[in-house]
Formats: structure tokens, C-alpha cells, sequence
């Protein structure tokens, strides 16, 4: 479908806006407006519910396919694990070393299966934000643009944390350029779980959100 077949059907562009922006929009009003205590089965209905509204958008619309989400069979994973994996050995270098300037490192073998698990949830958040949100803001303002505003949607999403917030952005920012030419979503899915591992489990950081992250 090209660009135009998709801006001047099944709704005008403020639509496509409102798909990019719900998913980052609904989880921070639910991690607003309940409280933390609450029982783990209602964040289970709530992914699920999310997700199926997602599923039915992205039909609608057509802006689905194996490339789109980074899952084409091809050179674009081999292309991408290259800088991807600079920026991921760069961030991770920075903050052990900074960990150890602070006398913030944890010495827990605890990383290791943070580092097995993590790119799992790593690979959720980057097909949310480049599977859905980046191609709607793509053609809403354009490739420099979309990069850009995918990245801070993701900072968005991490609100109000300052360290997920502002490293959160980075990644993005790296991982979306990245991304235009090579998509990969396994690619950026381990660099993502590999980060986020050593934020959590080696360093004595707070991985908290939303209004969780007050009750510190």
C-alpha cells in the first residue's frame, strides 16, 4: 500500500497519530491511575486487551508485513548486529563504568538470567515501537522526524524516571536509525535485553515507572 493509499483511507491523518501514540498512552494511564498493589491477572487482562487493539488497527490499516516489523529473512539482521552491537557494548561499558565510579555495581549472579530473559521483554517493546508507532509517525512527518518522536515516546513510556527516561531516548534514537535502513527486530531486541539486564541487575539503579517510582 503506498503512502498516500494509506493518509487517504480509513480515516484522515490525526488517526494515524492516534494509533502511534495509544500504546505509549494507555500504559501510562495504567500505571498512573491504579495502584501498584493490584493483582497481577488485571496486567495480564490489560496487555491482552491492548494488544488486540492493536491487532485490529494494524489490519485495518495494512501497515503490517515481514520487514515492517523486522522480521524479513535477509541480510538486514546481519547489517544491523554491527553498529547495533557498538552502541550496545558502548552503553554497557558506560555504565558498569559509572556503576563502579559510584560504588553502584552489584556483584550478583542474578545478571545472568536477567540477560537470558530480558531481550523477551525487550522484544515486545521494540515491535510496539517500531512495528507500530514509528511506520505511522514515518509517514505522518517523515523518516528524520519519526525517529525522533518514536524516541521520545519511548522516554514518554518510562515517565518519570530520569535514567530509563533519558537512556530510554538514546536507545531509540540509535536504534531508529539504525533501523531505517536495516530493520532488525531480533537485533534490537537482544541489545535491548542486554542494557536493560545490566541496569537492573548490576547496577543499584530503579527500574520503576509511573507512579510507582514516587513511592521510592
Amino acid at each position: 500500500m503506498t503512502t498516500d493509499a494509506v493518509l487517504n483511507t480509513r480515516g484522515a491523518r490525526w488517526v494515524l497519530a492516534v494509533e502511534a501514540v495509544f500504546p505509549v498512552a494507555v500504559q501510562q494511564a495504567y500505571l498512573w491511575l491504579l495502584p501498584h498493589e493490584r493483582p497481577r491477572w488485571l496486567d495480564v487482562v490489560f496487555g491482552v486487551v491492548v494488544g488486540a487493539i492493536i491487532v485490529v488497527y494494524v489490519g485495518r490499516r495494512g501497515l503490517f508485513g515481514w520487514r515492517i516489523f523486522g522480521l524479513a529473512w535477509g541480510s538486514d539482521h546481519r547489517r544491523a548486529a554491527g553498529p547495533v552491537g557498538v552502541f550496545t557494548l558502548a552503553a554497557v561499558g558506560a555504565l558498569l563504568l559509572w556503576g563502579w565510579r559510584t560504588g553502584g555495581l552489584r556483584q550478583d549472579w542474578d545478571v545472568l538470567g536477567a540477560l537470558l530473559l530480558y531481550p523477551l521483554w525487550g522484544l515486545v517493546q521494540q515491535c510496539i515501537m517500531f512495528g507500530i508507532v514509528y511506520p505511522r509517525l514515518r509517514l505522518l512527518v517523515g523518516v528524520r522526524t519519526g525517529v525522533i518522536l518514536t524516541a521520545v515516546l519511548f522516554a514518554a513510556a518510562h515517565t518519570p524516571n530520569p535514567l530509563l527516561m533519558g537512556g530510554g531516548a538514546l536507545m531509540v534514537l540509535v536504534f531508529g536509525i539504525v533501523w531505517e535502513r536495516t530493520p532488525s527486530l531480533p537485533v534490537l531486541a537482544l541489545s535491548h535485553g542486554v542494557i536493560g539486564a545490566v541496569c537492573d541487575k548490576a547496577l543499584h539503579v530503579s527500574m520503576r515507572v509511573g507512579a510507582h517510582f514516587l513511592d521510592m
